[in-house]
């Protein structure tokens, strides 16, 4: 069971671009395609269930001034009223997880413009995480992510859109489902429609 989430005072900031970007570029998708296509996806060691197909892709992460680059391996979802980023991103050299997860959500706060409005630690499978909710004013929207370490790597599952949206049943259901390490099938399971 989760903590009890801990509530923030509400404050005005801009808001992020990116948000938007995100948001207008969302195809139109109704509730109920959403709740009839779920999928059972694996992204490295994490297992979820996403409301649809996602679009897979891999982008560059740092590697200026000589340094060396890791990559985040994405799955994206968009829907009329918002979109899921679920990612990893290596890390074998972290020493300090809460300290990386807490530092996580700070940039996705300095980057949405926003204020958190709800927080906790989580865990899956023993696996510390953090969970958050960033509210966007001047959209009415919101932010809610959970970050977890598994195994050296970092995981971000994200939804951004409205409220109803961040907090639908699909959206619900996809946060419930997330678990790491080795998948126990069974035979029922091995050759259900939706795996990939």
């Amino acid at each position: 069971m989760l903590p009890p989430p801990q509530k923030y005072p509400s404050k005005s900031h801009p808001p992020a671009l990116f948000v938007v970007a995100i948001l207008s570029a969302a195809p139109a998708v109704s509730e109920q395609q959403v709740a009839e296509n779920d999928v059972s996806v694996r992204l490295a060691d994490l297992r979820i269930t996403l409301p649809s197909k996602p679009e897979k892709d891999t982008v560059k992460v740092g590697g200026e001034d000589g340094e060396e680059p890791s990559w985040q391996h994405r799955l994206l979802v968009h829907d009329r009223n918002g979109s899921i980023i679920v990612w990893f991103q290596d890390s074998p050299n972290a020493t300090d997880p809460q300290l990386a997860l807490k530092a996580a959500q700070e940039t996705v706060v300095r980057r949405a413009g926003g204020d958190v409005t709800e927080e906790y630690a989580i865990e899956s499978d023993d696996n510390p995480g953090r969970h958050f909710i960033v509210a966007i004013h001047a959209n009415d929207g919101e932010f809610r992510v959970a970050y977890y370490f598994f195994a050296g790597r970092f995981y971000q599952i994200m939804a951004v859109g409205t409220a109803e949206f961040t907090r639908s049943d699909a959206v619900n259901k996809m946060f419930a489902s997330v678990r790491f390490g080795e998948e126990q099938e069974d035979s029922a399971a091995a050759g259900a429609p939706g795996r990939e």
